[in-house]
């Protein structure tokens, strides 16, 4: 209120009053710094029923506010701000979390509360919880015998990580411990498809023999970069060696002798000759002939 006095002549005193008459505003609510979920990450295993934040704020007028939050994961406390966690994260589901925070103050002046909303995206962090998988097992493979060192020979290995980041880096290796002959043959590398995605090629280190080893049983881990722990899984790759013609008719007991009688009938068997064929794989049929007989005086003739 502003009072105005005026002295005038004689004996009359006049006063002037000016009353100003302030409105009193009910300012909102607002959220602090610290406390508006501003660049707020979860982790995604995080438990059921811990607390992960506290909403922070504060009324011009100093009246207790109230804060709510919308959504399925999170609930608040009121009157504490305490936000606890109510449902199990999945961040290979679920990468990020949409919210509505408010904040409201109480009744002043005959106002209406005031009420601040405030919209956040929560990102769910990455936990490695997820083995690297392989895709379209079992794997199994053939290859000749002839194939030179450093052939491609499979590269249809598929593997996914349903992680991110480093949890979803995988590398690919034969396990020497379990099948230390098809390491020293064969080696396993990975390529790299897209984030979580790869495909392990498989390639000829050593020359192969039929004769030697017809089959080889691979082990392949798949191991990821996991930063708090690694994960891994491993699978079997059969390869079935095939084999070529590179190997030549082996007579079986040899050298052969036999002895003769000088009245012995013609016709008569005086010894029997067995041979295969080298190449074990698909054996090819034989035929045998005599060399050094220039008088005529043997026949051979081929046993069913």
């Amino acid at each position: 209120m502003k009072v105005k006095a005026v002295w005038t002549l004689g004996a009359h005193l006049l006063l002037t009053f000016t009353l100003i008459r302030t409105q009193q505003l009910n300012r909102p609510p607002e959220f602090l710094p610290d406390g508006n979920m501003n660049r707020f990450t979860l982790r995604e295993d995080a438990k059921v029923g811990s607390t992960v934040y506290t909403l922070k704020g504060r009324d011009p007028e100093g009246t207790d506010v109230s804060f709510t939050i919308s959504g399925d994961h999170l609930s608040v406390d009121r009157n504490s701000g305490v936000v606890t966690l109510v449902r199990p994260l999945d961040r290979e589901t679920t990468p990020m979390i949409e919210v509505i925070i408010t904040i409201t103050d109480e009744r002043v002046y005959g106002d209406e509360p005031n009420t601040v909303p405030l919209r956040r995206e929560i990102p769910i962090l990455d936990v490695n919880d997820n083995l690297p998988v392989f895709h379209g097992t079992p794997y199994r493979l053939t290859v000749l015998e002839s194939a030179s060192p450093g052939a491609t020979l499979f590269s249809k290995m598929r593997i996914t990580d349903a992680d991110g980041g480093s949890n979803a880096e995988v590398t690919l290796q034969c396990v020497k411990t379990e099948t230390p002959q098809a390491c020293a043959k064969f080696e396993i590398r990975e390529a790299r498809v897209e984030e979580g995605e790869y495909v392990g090629i498989i390639s000829l280190k050593q020359l192969l023999d039929f004769e030697t080893e017809r089959e080889y049983t691979m082990v392949v881990q798949a191991v990821d970069d996991g930063l708090e722990k690694q994960q891994s899984s491993t699978t079997s790759v059969v390869i079935e060696i095939q084999d070529v013609q590179d190997q030549p008719p082996i007579f079986i007991n040899a050298p052969f002798s036999a002895t003769v009688r000088e009245a012995s009938p013609e016709n008569i068997p005086i010894l029997e000759v067995h041979a295969r064929d080298g190449d074990l794989g698909e054996p090819r049929p034989l035929t045998l002939s005599l060399e050094g007989d220039d008088s005529g005086y043997f026949t051979l003739k081929q046993l069913k």
